[in-house]
C-alpha cells in the first residue's frame, strides 16, 4: 500500500504567509505532515478564521462545495512553513478495494475529523469570550504557542483588545497559557 500510495501521492512545501485556494484542493485529499494552516473566508473586507491545523491532519472539507458554490470560498494559508502530501481523491476506490485495511484508516480520518469539526462547533456556539478563551486553552494549548494572537482571536469570535485583556487576566491570575 505505501508504494502505490507513494507512487501518486504529491508532496509540496508551502512557505509561510503562502496561499492555498479551496478549488486547487478539489481533486486531492490533502495532509499536513508539517507545519500550522488556518482556513479563513472573507466576509466584506475582513477575514475570519474558521480553522486551524497543525501536523498530522486533513486539510479542508470533505464537502468543499460548500465554500466554492457561495460567496465564502475557504482559503487555506500557511501560518508556519508546511509540508502537505496530497493524495488524489480517485486513488481513494482502488486503495480500498486493494487493501482491507484501507477501510479502516478511512474511519480513523472521518472520526478524526468529526471530532475536530463538533470541538470548533461547541468553540463557536459558547456564549462568552471567556469561555471560549477557555475552552481553546484546555483543548488545543499548542495554538497559543504557533499561531499568531489575530488569528485566534478571530477564530474565537471575538477582537484582537478582548483576546489580549483575558491573556493579561490569566497571567496576573497565574494561570499558564503554554503547557509545558
Amino acid at each position: 500500500m505505501k508504494r502505490d500510495i507513494a507512487a501518486k501521492v504529491l508532496i509540496t512545501t508551502l512557505t509561510k504567509g503562502q496561499l492555498i485556494k479551496t478549488d486547487d484542493m478539489r481533486n486531492h485529499m490533502v495532509f499536513l505532515a508539517k507545519g500550522a494552516i488556518r482556513g479563513f473566508i472573507m466576509v466584506g473586507r475582513q477575514d475570519v478564521t474558521i480553522s486551524i491545523s497543525l501536523e498530522n491532519n486533513v486539510l479542508g472539507s470533505p464537502n468543499a462545495e460548500i465554500f466554492t458554490r457561495n460567496e465564502y470560498p475557504l482559503t487555506l494559508q500557511a501560518v508556519e512553513e508546511c509540508q502537505l502530501m496530497m493524495m488524489p481523491y480517485s486513488l481513494i476506490p482502488y486503495l480500498q478495494e486493494k487493501y482491507p485495511s484501507m477501510a479502516v484508516i478511512g474511519e480513523r480520518l472521518t472520526g478524526l475529523y468529526y471530532y475536530v469539526a463538533t470541538e470548533r462547533s461547541l468553540l463557536s456556539r459558547l456564549p462568552s469570550a471567556q469561555l471560549r478563551y477557555f475552552r481553546l486553552l484546555k483543548t488545543n494549548p499548542e495554538f497559543f504557542k504557533r499561531i499568531p494572537l489575530k488569528y485566534l482571536a478571530s477564530y474565537l469570535v471575538m477582537r484582537n483588545e478582548t483576546l489580549s485583556r483575558l491573556r493579561t487576566k490569566n497571567r496576573s491570575a497565574g494561570i499558564a497559557e503554554h503547557a509545558d
